[in-house]
Formats: C-alpha cells, structure tokens, sequence
C-alpha cells in the first residue's frame, strides 16, 4: 500500500484529533514500521558491541559470553545478528554489568523484541517509585541504586 492508496481523514476527523492534540503523520515522515526498523538498526549499530568487544570490556573470554547469552542460563542480554552477537549497552555502567542484572535477564521472555527489553529497562517504571515525591525511576536506575533485583526480576515477566 503506497502512501496515496491510505485513506485521508474527513475535516471532521482531522479537527477532533487537532483538540486532542493528536496529529496526523506529515507525508514524508516515516510510519511507526519505519521508526521501528530505524530505531532497531541505531541499537545494533551504535548502541550495542560486539561480543569481542563487550568480552574485552569485560575482561573475559568471549566463549564466556557466549555461555552466559545462552537461553538456559541467560545472565547477559544480546541479539543474534546473522551469525553474530550483538550486546546492548544499556546493560553496563562504567565498565561492568549493572549489579543484578543478571537475576533479572533470565526473566524476560526469549522472544522479547530488543526494542522492548531496551524500552523497559531505561523507561521509568510505574511501579518503581522512590522517595516521599513518588517519583518513577528506571529498572536501571533501580539496578544500579542497589535496591532488590529480585524485586525486578517479577516485573520482567512483563516484556
């Protein structure tokens, strides 16, 4: 379906979503496909190393690695490129794997979309509230604050 074959909005549509505040997509923009596909290139790309890289980040073997992205025992987060390992970064802070993370990776479900699992854990979360304003941290910041992985870990069923 081409751009022009997509059916337009009737005035009457078009104003009730203006007073909504919600806004038709400009012609040229990309749909939420495109943002997606976009969006996921940028993680693979930028935003994840190597398994070379991530092992010599971390001081070990990458065979090491490799033990550790396997389903049984998944205590590292990465995306199979073709036939390579792709390892987002969110997952370290100043060198080293957040602490606790590991307890909570093996939690999300396999088939989770790395866009998904990247959201969840650097979106704050509504039910990670801290101090007596209420305010809604990240499973990130709530790893790297030292508070219970074990409390997070029942959350990440939910990706």
């Amino acid at each position: 379906m081409s751009p022009r074959d997509v059916p337009r909005l009737t005035a009457t549509e078009a104003e009730v979503l203006d007073e909504a505040e919600l806004r038709e997509p400009r012609g040229d923009a990309p749909g939420a496909y495109e943002r997606s596909r976009i969006n996921y290139d940028i993680l693979l790309a930028r935003e994840s190393w190597s398994l070379a890289q991530a092992a010599k980040l971390l001081r070990v073997n990458p065979s090491r690695l490799r033990q550790r992205l396997s389903s049984a025992n998944r205590t590292l987060y990465g995306i199979k490129d073709g036939r390579a390992w792709r390892i987002p970064k969110f997952q370290f802070s100043r060198g080293k794997l957040v602490r606790g993370i590991g307890e909570v990776l093996p939690r999300i479900r396999a088939d989770a979309h790395p866009l998904a699992v990247r959201n969840w854990f650097t979106t704050p979360h509504q039910d990670l509230v801290v101090g007596a304003s209420g305010r809604r941290i990240t499973p990130l910041e709530w790893l790297s604050s030292g508070r219970s992985p074990a409390d997070l870990a029942a959350l990440a069923e939910e990706i």
